[in-house]
């Protein structure tokens, strides 16, 4: 296989199972060190698998609507790996709920994940990029 990821370093948000788990073990195949992130244990135990079929891969629990949690994830990306050269923003979540819901709670957790997830993880690897001049930044709609 191609490797035409060779030496890169990509940050990628919910990346847990689902699509994100399909896009870090993608990244891989093609010679990306990954820094895997989401709030559950299972970001590690992706990692740990990834690292035991011989690839380069750490998991870190990272909440993205929290910005010290998410500034945490690009500090290990960094001091791992020493750069960030591609951000895919995949964390999201979709909690089905009736408009006439008494509380909004719903509707702010969308937000604070979809919206402001995204806003923060950027935020935290802009200056890494804009600093080489390079980088990618992928978000997942």
């Amino acid at each position: 296989m191609e490797r035409k990821l060779e030496g890169k370093v990509a940050v990628i948000t919910g990346a847990s199972k689902g699509i994100g788990e399909g896009i870090a073990k993608t990244f891989v195949r093609y010679g990306a060190k990954v820094v895997l992130a989401a709030r559950g244990e299972k970001v590690l135990a992706l990692a740990e698998e990834l690292r035991s079929e011989g690839y380069e891969a750490t998991g870190v629990q990272t909440d993205v609507s929290d910005e010290a949690s998410v500034e945490k994830l690009v500090q290990t990306a960094v001091s791992t790996y020493g750069t960030v050269d591609i951000l895919v923003n995949n964390a999201g979540i979709c909690t089905l709920e009736d408009f006439d819901a008494p509380s909004n709670a719903i509707r702010d957790r969308h937000i604070d994940i979809n919206i402001k997830g995204v806003w923060n993880a950027t935020k935290a690897v802009l200056p890494i990029m804009k600093a080489k001049r390079d980088g990618r930044i992928v978000v997942m709609s």
